[in-house]
């Protein structure tokens, strides 16, 4: 089968970058659709456990700002055209999703006559919080061991027919607000390992205006979807493991060692993500390996990109973190900037945005310290009465 794109990521966000969307959020987007298509057919052996090329994406901005959802179907549009794919519908419980898992279990065979099972599927939701229920700790137990892939997992589901899931395998990419975080993550779930097992991207303005982006599409766009999917098929048939080269091995050590001379001194409460960057690395690797159709290999170059890209993310996920347990004032100073950003003027009456936003929640005189805070943040100003508040910048997200 002949490769059309060097490198499947660069070509999908080409493709993508029709919308409005950022371009980092598409490329992690490419990300989502490959890990979809390589599933537990491929991994990394370490003895005792093996990494796996799946993710936890949640993409974060305000309503309406980059169309969350549509920009995450581009890619799974794609995804949906490859034989033997498996989609999970974006509501559902725990129980349920167990259930799904063990009914689509299948077993594949690769080059050397060797027979591997797997229960794989992707998630696109539209809204996150239809899927997790952060105080449901049975559910977000579950999660995490699904982002793990441990093979031989029991599961409690057994009234469901399914308790016992050979190699189970969960790819997600959601959308969600930075106000639903606030509102619905516990502080305490900051401590979470299902936290850490996530990567957050944050956007909060459109990086240009498209009206209508068939216009802004092509006569190519038809043509170029039909060989991305023809090397995303390429991709799906993978089997086997991954392969460290010795430089690549070399270069992983040394980055270690440096990663927790750099982070080992932060308390494992608020630790998260950098206490399992080097899992998220290895993830991402065997992606842009596949992408580039460098399948079984990775080399030193595959880590660095991989590394680069997770560095470029860690401020977004570092502020989530921030949202989490915040005060009712603060989440409403959040909210009147993103009701503002949506809104067809920068200006606005405040009793408006009182009236729209918090009637009978907060007390107009709350609803003053909200504005105060968001004024003294430089996100709006206003006139001494209060009577108008203008829109500064967006929210840095």
């Amino acid at each position: 089968m002949t490769r059309y794109y060097k490198d499947w990521l660069e070509a999908f966000v080409e493709h993508a970058s029709v919308g409005e969307a950022p371009l980092d959020l598409l490329w992690w987007v490419g990300v989502s659709t490959i890990a979809g298509a390589l599933r537990r057919r491929v991994w990394i052996e370490q003895g005792t456990f093996q990494w796996v090329p799946n993710f936890y994406i949640v993409a974060v901005a305000p309503p309406g700002i980059i169309s969350k959802t549509t920009t995450a179907n581009v890619g799974f549009r794609l995804l949906r055209q490859i034989d033997g794919i498996h989609f999970g519908p974006d509501i559902m419980s725990w129980q349920a999703l167990i259930q799904y898992l063990g009914q689509i279990g299948e077993t594949f065979t690769d080059e050397r006559g060797g027979h591997y099972d797997q229960s794989a599927c992707t998630c696109a939701i539209d809204e996150y919080g239809t899927f997790i229920d952060p105080y449901d700790r049975q559910q977000t137990d579950n999660l995490t061991s699904l982002w793990d892939g441990k093979p031989g997992t029991i599961w409690k589901a057994a009234k469901l027919g399914h308790d016992h899931l050979v190699y189970p395998w969960l790819n997600v990419f959601a959308c969600t607000t930075g106000n639903w975080m606030e509102n619905n993550f516990p502080e305490s779930f900051l401590g979470s390992g299902l936290m850490s097992r996530h990567i957050y991207l944050f956007a909060s303005e459109k990086r240009q205006l498209v009206a209508y982006p068939w216009e802004n599409a092509g006569p190519e766009f038809t043509l170029r979807e039909s060989k991305l999917v023809s090397d995303l098929r390429e991709i799906a048939a993978y089997i086997g493991p991954y392969e460290l080269t010795p430089d690549a091995i070399e270069w992983g050590k040394a980055w270690y060692e440096d990663h927790w001379a750099r982070y080992g001194k932060e308390t494992r409460e608020r630790l998260g993500f950098p206490a399992r960057k080097q899992t998220h690395l290895h993830k991402l690797a065997m992606v842009i390996s596949a992408a580039r159709g460098e399948f079984p290999r990775i080399t030193p170059a595959t880590l660095q990109l991989a590394n680069q890209r997770l560095d470029e993310v860690e401020p977004g996920i570092r502020k989530v973190l921030a949202l989490l347990g915040t005060t009712n004032i603060t989440r409403a100073s959040r909210m009147i900037v993103e009701y503002m950003m949506q809104g067809p003027k920068k200006a606005m009456l405040a009793e408006t945005v009182y009236g729209n936003l918090f009637f009978r929640q907060l007390s107009y005189k709350e609803f003053g310290e909200a504005v105060a805070g968001a004024v003294g943040a430089g996100y709006i100003k206003t006139d001494p009465t209060m009577t108008t508040l203008n829109l500064c910048k967006p929210l840095e997200m």
